[in-house]
């Protein structure tokens, strides 16, 4: 059996060695995360179009080099027949990006200095009145951050 208090493999969180960043006041934090998501298929897309429902904001005042990185999957879970499209907005180190899932399809990226990421859904089908269609979906996360810096 490997010694955990030096065996990277077995420590999930904080890595096993203090010095790991050759800063021994920072430590490498993992986060996952899965979370559902249920917002309303709008009929149209408003022009310009909204930020949409946030899924994920950095804390205000992360510092830079304490944004967290790592891989983003979303699953648009949202039936075919109502046909509602997820944009998808994530804002990171790369800048501002939009993408579109269709249901019963997924979409999943690597973010570096993740900022923030919105999701907003509509269909060309879905009613303007009640009883409203919506978008369901899975959104998982894998992230990694300094922490202590």
């Amino acid at each position: 059996m490997a010694n955990c208090s030096t065996n990277a493999f077995c420590c999930p969180v904080p890595c096993s060695t203090p010095d790991f960043f050759g800063n021994a006041s920072s430590t490498l934090i993992g986060v996952k995360r899965c979370l559902p998501i249920r917002t309303q298929c709008l009929a149209a897309a408003p022009t310009p179009p909204e930020e949409g429902d946030l899924v994920y904001i950095a804390p205000e005042d992360t510092p830079p080099d304490a944004l967290a990185s790592g891989m983003v999957s979303i699953i648009n879970t949202s039936s075919t027949t109502n046909d509602c499209v997820m944009t998808v907005t994530i804002t990171d180190g790369s800048g501002v990006a939009a993408y579109t899932i269709n249901a019963q399809s997924s979409f999943m990226a690597e973010v570096t200095d993740l900022e923030q990421i919105s999701v907003y859904c509509q269909s060309d089908n879905a009613p303007i009145a009640a009883p409203y269609d919506y978008c369901t979906a899975t959104v998982e996360m894998d992230l990694q951050y300094k922490a202590g810096l």
